[in-house]
């Protein structure tokens, strides 16, 4: 997938894992994707997105009309495979699709990591 597409061009496909490094994605953008994702109005396969986007974070933006569950990443791990390797997820914010589904929002320190086996302590 490209490493640059706007917020438009994601909602009108629908693929499994996409990652969009250099965008100019804004809080409102993600909140708009998240939204639109939990309502089950678009990217019903999607798997795994990984997101950068172009301003500090506003998780009151972002977060705006969603019902988001914080997960502390001292307690909460979680497991998940994709391209034939397991990987742990610590922590996170968990927004639940109106069909059940969960996607967890994490930051790079929380992120993926192999092999793993306790949850880290900071």
């Amino acid at each position: 997938m490209s490493n640059s597409m706007d917020v438009n061009t994601l909602m009108r496909i629908n693929y499994r894992t996409v990652e969009v490094c250099l965008s100019a994605w804004t809080n409102q953008d993600l909140n708009f994707f998240l939204t639109s994702w939990a309502a089950g109005k678009s990217n019903s396969k999607m798997e795994c997105a990984n997101l950068n986007i172009s301003e500090v974070i506003d998780l009151g933006i972002v977060l705006n009309s969603l019902s988001p569950e914080f997960r502390d990443p001292r307690t909460t791990k979680r497991k998940f495979s994709r391209d034939g390797k397991t990987y742990s997820v610590f922590g996170g914010i968990d927004i639940q699709r109106n069909d059940g589904k969960v996607a967890t929002i994490q930051w790079i320190r929380h992120a993926m990591e192999d092999g793993i086996e306790s949850v880290p302590q900071e």
